[in-house]
């Protein structure tokens, strides 16, 4: 099928040039989705990027300096087609399997989402493409809305939120996240994934199809959303941040019922309670993370890791395949049941390649 009905939109801060590799290749494969690029950099995106863009489909919004959360909120008000899709600025997305999503849930009206098999890549020494696999993504198709969010709670996987969604579903959700107050919540971008998770998971099944979809980058450092008084798992404990507690206390009992019109017999699902239990495992696998890398030195490990030359490393990694053998190869001979395109994969391999050889992105 054609992609009319997809709305694409990449949140970015900071990384023009892999904007500007997006930009191309959406180009080349999504010409008939709506797509929007939603740059909360200091600076506008340089012209010679903008440049590129030759395609009416592409939208690009400066909004400076303004919050991660904020450009989630402003989805609402872009939004038009019935399906909708994130990603990421450095990530790509295979278009044959974004195609087999949206047949999916096109011919499958109880489910939410539809996400495709994922593969990390990492691009090394200019001349080889590494990859590996280190999710375990589920599809959650309980018939039942609340044990569809108690799966997700117990074994937390990125299952929906770079998935293809159904519009109507997710502008729900951002309804009701629109509620937290930056002024209350400085960062209440921690809580987006757990909200939009538990929200699609609640108002349908969520599918993982086998064809290869999202190819998760490791080329940059992730960028964390907070620091750690802000996180949910130390916010919510913290008596020094009561207002939030409160805040947040009132807004999870009422959040799911607020989505559906149809209760799915919520008067025997304590969410609030069931989210906590997690924030609880949250907290223990902080302490036990915590004690783990003082006994095995990882601090120490990390500094001397740190102070070696980036192109040693970078040769480490190549020589030594630290980040799994050849893209290929690894789809060819993995047990994931993956399915891809060779020709397809190829094809992405060699504009990776291409971006990192080519003087226009320096």
């Amino acid at each position: 099928m054609n992609f009319s009905e997809l709305t694409i939109v990449c949140v970015t801060y900071g990384r023009p040039k892999y904007v500007g590799r997006l930009i191309e290749y959406w180009q080349a494969y999504f010409d008939d989705a709506t797509i929007y690029i939603l740059d909360g950099s200091e600076k506008k995106l340089d012209d010679k990027y903008l440049n590129k863009i030759y395609s009416k489909n592409i939208n690009y919004i400066h909004m400076q300096n303004s919050s991660i959360w904020k450009r989630y909120i402003y989805i609402k008000e872009i939004l038009k087609t019935k399906y909708f899709h994130m990603v990421a600025d450095d990530e790509i997305f295979v278009k044959s399997g974004i195609n087999s999503c949206l047949e999916f849930l096109e011919s499958n009206s109880n489910y939410s989402a539809c996400c495709g098999k994922m593969i990390l890549f990492t691009p090394l020494l200019k001349k080889e493409v590494f990859a590996f696999s280190p999710y375990k993504l589920y599809s959650n198709d309980n018939s039942i809305g609340k044990e569809r969010v108690k799966t997700w709670l117990v074994d937390t996987q990125p299952n929906t939120i770079y998935s293809i969604i159904r519009s109507e579903n997710l502008l729900k959700i951002l309804n009701e996240i629109s509620k937290f107050d930056e002024n209350t919540f400085s960062k209440p971008e921690v809580f987006h994934e757990d909200l939009v998770e538990c929200g699609l998971a609640f108002q349908g099944k969520t599918k993982i199809i086998n064809d290869l979809m999202w190819l998760r980058s490791v080329e940059n450092e992730s960028i964390r959303l907070a620091d750690d008084k802000t996180e949910p798992e130390v916010a919510l404990f913290d008596n020094e941040q009561k207002s939030k507690k409160i805040f947040f206390d009132n807004f999870i009992e009422s959040y799911l019922a607020n989505l559906v019109t149809k209760v799915d017999n919520l008067d025997t699902f304590d969410f609030k309670n069931f989210y906590y239990k997690r924030l609880e495992m949250m907290r223990k696998h902080r302490n036990s993370h915590f004690y783990l890398d003082i006994f095995k030195l990882s601090f120490i490990k990390r500094r001397l890791f740190l102070i070696i030359p980036k192109f040693i490393k970078k040769k480490l990694r190549y020589y030594l395949r630290l980040n799994g053998p050849e893209m290929i190869e690894f789809l060819e001979n993995n047990n994931e049941n993956i399915k891809f395109d060779k020709n397809e994969v190829l094809d992405i391999k060699k504009f990776i390649l291409n971006f990192y050889n080519n003087e226009f992105y320096k």
